[in-house]
């Protein structure tokens, strides 16, 4: 008998422990509708503006500042953007140096409202280093 009350103890506590081992996944976090971002936005530090197209994922300026190191219209400002949550995207975003470098860096951005705000991830490249740049953009009507 008490071999059979060990067996049982045994079966309990392992069967116990199975389910607690067995530990519900969290739900995934929404992603943002990436056709929030359509449309036309302003840089609110120049007068340089893009539109944002959601099916190429990209934004191509329309307008860019006269001192604005070899930008023109049609340049693609954003490439690659892609939402990692309810509110926030990532993507790549074209940066121009005085010198005719240009490179694509790493950006995440939170859109609030009518404005996006942006934090550019490490790159550097000839005159370029914009390590920590931070901007925003607003949206145009």
């Amino acid at each position: 008998m008490k071999q059979f009350k060990s067996i049982v103890f045994l079966a309990l506590l392992s069967f116990v422990t199975i389910l607690q081992s067995c530990k519900k996944e969290a739900e995934p976090r929404p992603l943002a509708d990436i056709n929030l971002l359509a449309g036309k936005w302003a840089n609110v530090n120049n007068t340089n503006e893009f539109v944002f197209d959601p099916s190429t994922r990209a934004g191509t300026y329309t307008r860019v500042a006269p001192n604005a190191n070899g930008f023109k219209a049609g340049d693609v400002a954003l490439k690659n953007v892609e939402a990692i949550d309810e509110k926030t995207f990532r993507g790549e975003m074209l940066y121009r140096g005085t010198d005719g470098f240009f490179l694509y860096v790493d950006i995440t951005f939170i859109l609030k409202d009518d404005k996006v705000s942006y934090a550019a991830h490490l790159g550097s490249l000839g005159s370029i280093n914009v390590s920590g740049q931070k901007g925003e953009f607003k949206r145009v009507n």
